[in-house]
């Protein structure tokens, strides 16, 4: 198992996003994945695709697992690799590969900071959840990355400033926000790695 690679699928969007292979700590338990992707694009693809696909289920697909080969053949894939395309030259849609910059292009991703919750005495990558916070002043939103596996919005920033919160927080990198985003996914989406 140790050498599958992992795919976040959404059924209902037929589009998938490679993330990697299942990382795993001392005692066997999946920490992270480790990306194939370049680590400045992905955490915009990932968070886009998390936002487009908000309120619909997500699934977790390895390249062992039976449907992998229709899903393939069959969905649209988000890919760094096929960067030499250009939407004319994309493959008919039951075999589409879109970039990365594809994806993206013609939309604003709104600038984020990120913040990893913390349980005491853990470092930010063993981090609890994530919250992030786009925009700045009043017309700022605060969105906490759910067990739901969507941002769903919350005033856990708002509360801590205001003493509320007894839960420590630290500003994290949008990659390190990726990160535990990414292993959630993993314990909520393949409970079996």
């Amino acid at each position: 198992m140790a050498s599958a690679y992992a795919y976040l699928t959404c059924p209902a969007r037929r589009l998938f996003l490679g993330l990697g292979k299942p990382l795993r700590g001392a005692d066997g338990v999946v920490t992270g994945l480790g990306w194939a992707h370049p680590p400045d694009l992905l955490p915009d693809a990932l968070f886009t695709m998390l936002d487009d696909c908000a309120g619909a289920d997500l699934e977790l697909l390895l390249d062992t697992d039976d449907v992998y080969d229709d899903v393939v053949e069959t969905w649209t894939e988000i890919d760094p690799e096929t960067e030499s395309q250009t939407d004319a030259d994309l493959a008919p849609p039951d075999l589409l590969l879109i970039t990365f910059e594809t994806y993206l292009a013609g939309r604003t991703v709104p600038p984020a900071t990120y913040h990893a919750l913390l349980r005491p005495g853990l470092p930010p990558d063993r981090a609890s959840g994530v919250v992030r916070r786009r925009g700045t002043g009043p017309d700022a939103v605060d969105q906490a990355f759910t067990r739901n596996l969507h941002w769903e919005p919350t005033e856990f920033l708002r509360r801590s400033a205001l003493g509320m919160e007894t839960t420590e927080h630290v500003e994290i990198t949008a990659q390190q926000a990726a990160d535990v985003v990414t292993r959630v996914l993993c314990k909520r989406l393949r409970p079996d790695l």
